[in-house]
């Protein structure tokens, strides 16, 4: 399979628990998740912007997968996270850059998916989204994430209404939220109304994170509406960034692949719990070897998802 990932590079500096630690982040975490799902015949291509300072943070990942682009003059974005225990955490941006360039992502390339990560929420611009719809049939995933907040003075991301939040979604496939995140959509009275919206404007899947709680999966597949929720994991937490990310990944590759909505999200939800588990960032290599462990024993003979 050739899946294209667009999304933004940036560099976090996480504060949890009065530690403070630099690691790679944005679409670094949806990248890992392809790494760890994919068979070795697969090839991901990444739209993204890297600046050569920063790449060394990257390479561990990206050098398995293809870049759409060169390295950029631009600095990429630096994001310092503030984790709470059971609140949304901060976001506070430096180094805004400008939105991606498409022009070039369909040059003699067919792909079977195209997954869209709003890191910066100007990734993509609704025109360049309309332009992809135009030019390509098959999938588009899109995860919500900084679409879904405006910014302040200060650099810090504040949760807003989406504008043109209907032009948005009548040009993808799936859609990923986290439970803030729902809220930006419309102005609706609860999640069940939300997710009626967002079918009604031509998304087939519509998928709802909640951490600890699991995730729920609205759906209007080949004219069958439907509603499935899986319990997250118990598991020993150790880390909170990312998960949502290697998710979407997870779920994206394995449903193109299989097109089974059940196993996509069982094995969705197995990685994002392997992510929480994590103590450091590095361990994310460890990804597919555990996801293979689960999954390949006895079945898929071509080791995949």
């Amino acid at each position: 399979m050739k899946i294209l990932v667009i999304g933004q590079c940036v560099l976090d500096t996480i504060i949890e628990n009065n530690a403070v630690k630099i690691q790679p982040g944005g679409i670094y975490y949806s990248v890992s998740g392809f790494n760890s799902s994919r068979a070795d015949a697969d090839q991901i291509f990444l739209l993204t912007k890297i600046d050569e300072p920063n790449y060394k943070y990257f390479i561990e990942q990206f050098s398995q997968i293809t870049l759409v682009n060169n390295f950029c003059e631009e600095k990429i974005p630096y994001v310092k996270l503030i984790i709470h225990k059971e609140l949304e955490r901060e976001e506070h941006y430096e180094n805004f850059n400008s939105s991606l360039d498409i022009s070039n992502i369909f040059n003699q390339v067919e792909y079977d998916g195209i997954f869209i990560n709003m890191i910066t929420g100007s990734d993509i611009l609704l025109e360049d989204l309309q332009k992809i719809r135009q030019s390509y049939k098959g999938m588009i995933f899109c995860d919500i994430h900084t679409l879904a907040r405006g910014v302040n003075s200060k650099g810090e991301r504040i949760f807003r209404q989406i504008p043109d939040a209907s032009s948005w979604l009548s040009n993808m496939d799936i859609v990923q939220v986290n439970e803030n995140e729902i809220k930006t959509i419309c102005n609706a009275v609860n999640e069940e109304t939300t997710a009626e919206f967002v079918l009604q404007n031509g998304v087939k899947i519509f998928l709802v994170t909640k951490g600890r709680n699991g995730v729920t999966c609205y759906f209007n597949l080949s004219g069958k509406k439907g509603k499935v929720s899986l319990e997250a994991l118990k598991v020993e937490s150790n880390n909170s960034v990312g998960c949502g990310d290697i998710f979407g990944a997870v779920f994206f590759y394995s449903y193109i692949y299989k097109m089974d909505l059940q196993k996509s999200l069982q094995k969705a939800v197995f990685a994002a719990s392997e992510t929480a588990k994590i103590k450091n960032i590095k361990e994310l290599t460890r990804l597919k070897d555990v996801i293979y462990r689960k999954y390949f024993k006895e079945q898929d003979i071509d080791n995949r998802l």
